[in-house]
């Protein structure tokens, strides 16, 4: 599979004795500088008297976090940065408001003067690794126009391989 390795009194010094819920790269033992593949766990050292905490799973928190920040990574494998531009054009046929609350948009808009709106103001949100970034927002349309490029930050090599 592969290896990590890592001092116990390191994680004795840690919060609660222990690394909850950490990525570890795992590097080929003949090969330390080939990563094979990744792991989540959590690891605890206790002494006499100490006790184990308990882990409340949170799928929630699993789905936001920031994984390169929650990387442990072995001696000597410093990741590199990494640019991955995104272009992004245009979007066609964007869903409309749901309609029991665009009924009170359309009050609102009424009493505003803004009828003719198209009630549609997309904008993009896309996640890597962890972090998330946003376009502006493109005011009254379904078929927004971009036109622009983003530069999530990354760094080699990935955690992730999913956008």
């Amino acid at each position: 599979l592969g290896a990590f390795r890592l001092e116990a009194g390191l994680v004795y010094e840690q919060p609660g004795h222990g690394l909850q819920r950490k990525w570890v790269m795992l590097a080929n033992p003949k090969e330390p500088s080939s990563v094979i593949g990744y792991l989540k766990g959590s690891i605890y050292v206790l002494g006499a008297g100490d006790e184990a905490p308990v882990e409340e799973m949170n799928a929630t928190a699993d789905q936001d976090e920031d994984v390169e920040e929650n990387l442990l990574r072995p001696p000597g494998m410093n990741p590199e940065p990494a640019d991955l531009m995104i272009k992004v054009f245009q979007g066609e046929d964007m869903p409309q408001y749901d309609p029991s609350f665009k009924t009170g948009i359309r009050a609102l808009d009424r009493l505003t003067k803004q009828e003719d709106k198209e009630d549609c103001d997309p904008y993009l949100k896309i996640s890597f690794a962890g972090r998330t970034g946003t376009s502006s927002s493109i005011d009254n349309t379904h078929n927004p126009k971009w036109m622009a490029e983003l530069h999530p930050a990354l760094m080699r090599p990935p955690m992730c391989d999913k956008t």
